[in-house]
């Protein structure tokens, strides 16, 4: 075997190797996934969708809980805590934008600082623009996340159907 083969194997090996790191630290695909945990008495039942974050480091992870047909929508994320406001350490700002139309809200902080749960009627308007097919961006502090339209709906009639014992 020659010097020119045996460099021409390595090299091909290294773009292979190289190409399979790409491939590993590129994002997957982002879709809303459904989860149940039944238990033998129906209002344990515990269902959800929820949409991973994209990013470890800067993306927020929506959880879409349904119980009893009382829906709540938690966002976490996994580093640091989302601030709280200067005035009361439990809640936050959150930045909700849909259709280019832009609001403000406050969201409770809860124990830890790294999960947020949204008032009811949030949680509602967020649950009927992604039926309505459009996306919903949601920033607090450094954290930001983009809810999807696409497959929220099946994910929606999953948890409905789930939390109604259908």
């Amino acid at each position: 075997m020659t010097l020119s083969n045996l460099m021409g194997k390595r090299l091909v090996y290294l773009l292979f190797l190289i190409s399979c790191l790409f491939v590993s630290c590129s994002p997957p695909c982002y879709q809303w996934k459904f989860a149940a945990i039944k238990a033998d008495c129906p209002p344990a039942t515990y269902v959800k969708g929820y949409l991973p974050a994209c990013n470890t480091f800067s993306g927020i992870e929506a959880q879409l809980v349904c119980t009893n047909g009382t829906f709540v929508l938690y966002l976490d994320t996994c580093t640091l805590q989302f601030p709280s406001t200067s005035d009361c350490p439990t809640q936050t700002k959150v930045n909700i934008s849909v259709n280019n139309h832009k609001y403000q809200i406050l969201a409770e902080r809860l124990e830890g600082g790294q999960r947020l749960i949204l008032p009811d009627d949030t949680v509602q308007f967020i649950i009927y623009s992604l039926l309505q097919a459009s996306c919903v961006e949601i920033s607090v502090g450094r954290y930001q996340t983009t809810l999807v339209c696409e497959g929220f709906s099946k994910t929606y009639n999953q948890l409905v159907d789930a939390s109604f014992g259908k």
